[in-house]
């Protein structure tokens, strides 16, 4: 009877490749934030062949000087 070789489980997967995901960010980072203009960089340093990736922002209307959306229409 042949013996089949079992995979060997990594029980740190996940912790392991966010540490790397984290290390390749670093020159982007200044404490907490990345720097805005190196943005673009950070994300691309950050992702991984088979990752999901969200970008949130804010996209409420605000009443913005100048601008037609979001504020109340006129009264006639």
């Amino acid at each position: 009877m042949a013996r089949t070789k079992l995979a060997t489980r990594h029980w740190t997967q996940r912790r392991t490749a966010e540490q790397e995901r984290s290390d390749t960010v670093r020159p982007f980072v200044s404490g907490r934030v990345v720097d805005s203009g190196r943005m673009r960089e950070a994300l691309q340093a950050s992702l991984r062949p088979g990752g999901r990736a969200a970008l949130e922002g804010d996209d409420r209307k605000h009443g913005r000087p100048g601008s037609t959306k979001g504020s109340p229409s006129p009264r006639r």
